[in-house]
């Protein structure tokens, strides 16, 4: 998974968060002095979660945000590194839709404006004819 990918998800340092698409709670466990109650903080956070990920090595994990989820850097689903790599992989694609979507975009504004600048006309022509009666 690249930096930029993380940069752009604006990744976060967290001990624990649930992955969006599967639903595996993930939490870090290198450094317990950072979990309020240490093992019993773990264990309280654990309850209720079927399936779980430890990550060992890490102090804290990665999550970001997608979509308005907190997304979890590392998780075994690896769907967010599937997401990214389909990303890139569509590079191109994604590109041209934009910059399609954006031209249409823009000409849609412009003939609203020029709608509301011809209503706006004509009522001005309307009231300009109502006043000289």
């Amino acid at each position: 998974m690249s930096q930029e990918w993380k940069d752009a998800i604006r990744a976060e340092e967290q001990l624990h968060a649930v992955c969006p698409f599967c639903h595996t709670l993930n939490f870090a466990t290198a450094n317990l002095g950072l979990w309020p109650y240490g093992e019993a903080g773990i264990a309280q956070v654990k309850k209720g979660h079927t399936k779980v990920q430890e990550h060992p090595d890490k102090d804290q994990l990665e999550v970001g945000e997608l979509e308005g989820k907190k997304v979890v850097f590392g998780c075994e689903c690896g769907r967010l590194e599937m997401f990214e790599a389909w990303i890139w992989n569509s590079r191109y694609e994604i590109v041209d839709y934009i910059t399609l979507r954006a031209a249409a975009e823009i000409a849609e504004n412009k003939a609203l404006e020029e709608k509301a600048g011809i209503a706006k006309a004509r009522l001005a022509v309307v009231k300009g004819r109502g006043e000289k009666s």
